[in-house]
């Protein structure tokens, strides 16, 4: 399959940046060697454009370096991936269109919390008026606004309910009522109030920049997914401006979601394991950590808490294990208990009529909720396969012992006897029979791992049938123009080939 065209995009945050990196570099020229020591390997790399090899071994292009300007350290900036020693938990690493022709590129972009933001960006424009500054960023909230103002109603709806249908039934972290109340109120604030709902237009932006992804269509009106994805990136820092926690927590989330669907490896790994240490920075890994359900608002935020981590850790687990990569954070280190099943416009109504001593009481039947809650068993029960297949002494205690895996198949046939109850029958997507049966064969493949040695025995038996309807559940999703998970499809092609 060959990659998406290369699209490039580049905040305005980030050119103040190198910037600023050029102006200080250009004070000491020492600090530019660092430059110019990847680009005059030879005596014709210093009169145009030159290839040499990165740290991975692949060919790059890089350009030849002229004085400290701006434009050049931009080049050189672009060319050098960016380190993660300097960038703590409130960094938000997100990245643009940059799509990847192998798994082994990485382009992060850096944006920082809003109080790097604005230093930087002061240093960057000290010889400007703040009125121009305060306009400058105004010109962005209008931008990102006149974005979602000029779509269509009956556009709008469609891009919502793509959203909803394929993103938000998987990971429900947004309560959905009021999320459809930030939309409205982003499409239809006023000039003067603008900026305090900068934060709304962010979520609302990069929502429509991720329908479109699962759409497939590269436009919605007038713009495109990469214009609402700038946009959003731009409104970026007005989020972490807000004192509300959780709502940092979900523009990691939602950054992560956008980044699923893009084909970029250490994006969605770095992008993964960010949003679920932000969870354990918060502690909404803890059930102690939880306020107590006093009333019905409360009780609403004790479920928010759950959805966010575990919408967290369903990317954790989904990523890492596909990598096998040891998990953000260990099972043994979670207390806090599942979301309920319960569907947002019912949940006053639960809430109220149950006692502060008690916990919400699920509803028996299918939800909006149910396919999140059911694929959470499953990568709960990949996690404990990680957490032995991880192991260093995997392969002299555990790799032919038949017990644990006993153990394990147990539980996949509670997982699969369930799934008529925690699917939607008249769906082809994600929240579908089919779907929920594909991740438990993608299990099976974690659980056996066949290789050429044991291929013959019973990892044979049960993983070459498991990852051959896998892969065909896969590929009948993606006919049915539902976007499967890329990752999902990189993991099965990567454990097919120990068989090879």
């Amino acid at each position: 399959m060959q990659p998406a065209p290369r699209m490039h995009v580049e905040s305005e945050y980030v050119r103040n940046l190198e910037e600023r990196v050029a102006e200080l570099e250009s004070r000491d020229p020492l600090q530019s060697l660092d430059h110019l020591g990847r680009t005059t390997i030879g005596a014709d790399e210093s009169r145009g454009s030159n290839i040499s090899p990165n740290s991975d071994g692949a060919v790059c292009t890089i350009e030849p370096p002229t004085s400290a300007s701006p434009g050049a350290q931009r080049t050189s900036a672009q060319r050098r991936p960016s380190g993660l020693s300097g960038a703590s938990p409130r960094n938000v690493l997100a990245v643009g269109h940059d799509e990847e022709p192998g798994l082994d590129h990485l382009v992060f972009g850096l944006i920082t919390s809003p109080a790097t933001s604005r230093q930087d960006v002061h240093h960057a424009g000290s010889q400007a008026s703040p009125a121009a500054r305060l306009s400058a960023s105004h010109e962005k909230f209008y931008a990102a606004h006149l974005l979602v103002a000029q779509l269509p109603l009956d556009l709008e709806e469609s891009l919502l309910e793509a959203y909803r249908e394929r993103a938000q039934a998987q990971y429900p972290f947004f309560h959905w009522e009021t999320f459809l109340l930030w939309a409205t109120e982003w499409r239809s604030c006023f000039p003067s109030t603008i900026g305090e709902q900068a934060w709304q237009g962010f979520f609302v932006n990069m929502v429509y920049a991720t329908s479109l992804l699962l759409l497939r269509r590269s436009h919605a009106g007038l713009s495109d997914a990469n214009s609402f994805y700038t946009s959003a990136i731009s409104l970026l820092p007005s989020v972490f401006e807000q004192t509300n926690q959780i709502l940092h927590v979900q523009a990691y989330l939602l950054l992560a979601i956008h980044a699923l669907h893009q084909s970029s490896t250490e994006r969605i790994i770095t992008l993964a394991s960010t949003t679920m240490r932000q969870c354990i920075q918060q502690q909404l890994h803890l059930s102690e950590a939880e306020p107590p359900p006093l009333d019905v608002e409360l009780r609403h935020l004790i479920q928010i808490r759950r959805r966010c981590f575990w919408c967290a850790y369903l990317l954790d687990r989904l990523i890492m294990s596909s990598f096998d990569l040891p998990p953000s954070v260990p099972d043994s280190m979670i207390s806090v208990r599942p979301f309920a099943n319960i569907e947002d416009c019912n949940f006053q109504q639960v809430a109220v009529s149950t006692p502060a001593d008690r916990e919400l009481d699920d509803v028996p039947t299918y939800t909006s909720m149910s396919p999140a809650l059911h694929i959470l068993y499953c990568r709960r029960i990949q996690s404990e396969i990680s957490a032995i297949t991880l192991r260093w002494d995997y392969s002299l205690h555990y790799e032919n012992s038949p017990e644990w895996r006993i153990r394990i198949l147990a539980e996949l046939e509670d997982y699969k006897s369930r799934v008529q109850k925690f699917s939607d029958p008249d769906s082809k997507g994600y929240t579908s029979q089919r779907w929920l049966a594909m991740i438990y064969h993608y299990t099976l493949l974690q659980l056996y791992r066949p290789t050429k040695s044991n291929v013959a025995g019973p990892a044979g038996d049960w993983s070459v049938q498991a990852s051959s309807q896998a892969c065909l559940m896969f590929r009948r999703t993606q006919i049915d123009r539902q976007i499967a998970h890329p990752w999902l499809a990189v993991s099965l092609n990567l454990k097919m080939t120990w068989l090879g």
